[in-house]
């Protein structure tokens, strides 16, 4: 074999990842069985927030990251320029996602279409008939080729033992005490969050049955889980903003339920190997339910399911505040014991 065939045989495949919490852990199922399956290298390239997730499990051997000023996406294309790829696969639907490996001469490269960027794919993947039945963590088998697993296992997170050091240190945690995680934001904003009353009136209940409640969010919803955390009084904090992903993670590995919105927090508890207790409105938890067994969903009666909808949107309120905090607190009760 003559040197540019070995490079380009030892070439990894750039997985160009999504930049949300959820949909990030969403597509490592896909990612990770990927890796199982073949000796291809991967390379995930994703921004700076989302590269801790990826160093908590092993499919990823490289990871690439960029930020998205355009200054900083004209070098990120030259150093994909630098590189020897065998191809991407994009998995985001936004148009800067396409543009990366188009502009790093990357190819081929594979993605959905949208966004008028079809013409900076060389190969535009429809959805195929099991993933568009099924859960959205399908959609990432079928870009990297695959059948879609039935059911999409949870994705693998590892901490680490850095992570477990800061949860001891920094915030108390104190293995074999009785943990319950609150995780009442959402990045999607309103359309997704529960009312924080709600939440507190849960944290309340898990707190009488002798659970030490944690909140736990991020930096930009500080605020909402520093007055959930005084509302739900007692012993119980807030983590968020303060803790990072991984030291997040190691926390909610340490929570026997974790009560969330349809959010990042909701997929993060349950790749820590948390039971969830998640609370859907509008949106559909057949295709964005938590990953995994032993979760439960309290969904709104009659909600329609829709895969998208506004960022703020009365519809969605009104169906989130007609879900009973009894209903919920007795799930999370019932994975508490």
């Amino acid at each position: 074999m003559n040197p540019a065939s070995a490079q380009a045989a030892a070439a990894p495949l750039l997985v160009c990842a999504p930049n949300w919490l959820g949909d990030g852990i969403m597509c490592m199922p896909a990612v990770q069985e990927y890796r199982a399956a073949h000796d291809t290298p991967l390379a995930v390239l994703v921004k700076p927030g989302l590269a801790p997730l990826w160093r908590m499990q092993a499919a990823a051997d490289e990871i690439l990251v960029y930020t998205p000023e355009a200054r900083e996406t004209v070098r990120a294309a030259a150093r994909l320029r630098r590189r020897v790829f065998r191809g991407a696969v994009v998995f985001p639907n936004s148009f800067r996602s396409a543009f990366l490996p188009w502009a790093g001469r990357v190819s081929p490269r594979r993605g959905r279409r949208g966004h008028w960027r079809g013409p900076l794919l060389t190969d535009v993947a429809a959805p195929g008939a099991a993933a568009a039945a099924g859960h959205q963590a399908g959609e990432y088998y079928e870009l990297l080729g695959m059948p879609p697993a039935d059911p999409v296992p949870p994705p693998r997170l590892t901490p680490g033992p850095e992570a477990e050091e800061e949860c001891r240190r920094r915030f108390g945690i104190e293995p074999g005490r009785r943990y319950a995680a609150l995780s009442p934001g959402a990045a999607r904003g309103p359309s997704k969050r529960w009312p924080e009353e709600h939440f507190a009136a849960v944290g309340r209940a898990l707190a009488g049955r002798g659970a030490a409640i944690v909140i736990l969010g991020g930096r930009d919803e500080a605020a909402l889980c520093e007055r959930v955390a005084e509302a739900v009084g007692g012993s119980a904090r807030s983590l968020a903003g303060r803790a990072s992903l991984p030291a997040a993670a190691a926390v909610l590995a340490h929570c026997a339920v974790a009560v969330t919105n349809d959010s990042g927090g909701m997929h993060l508890a349950a790749a820590a190997g948390t039971r969830v207790v998640a609370v859907f409105g509008l949106t559909d938890p057949a295709k964005t339910g938590p990953l995994g067994p032993g979760h439960t969903v309290i969904a709104a009666p009659g909600a329609r399911g829709a895969r998208d909808i506004p960022r703020a949107s009365a519809e969605a309120a009104a169906c989130l505040r007609g879900i009973d905090p009894e209903r919920v607190a007795f799930a999370a009760i019932e994975a508490l014991a």
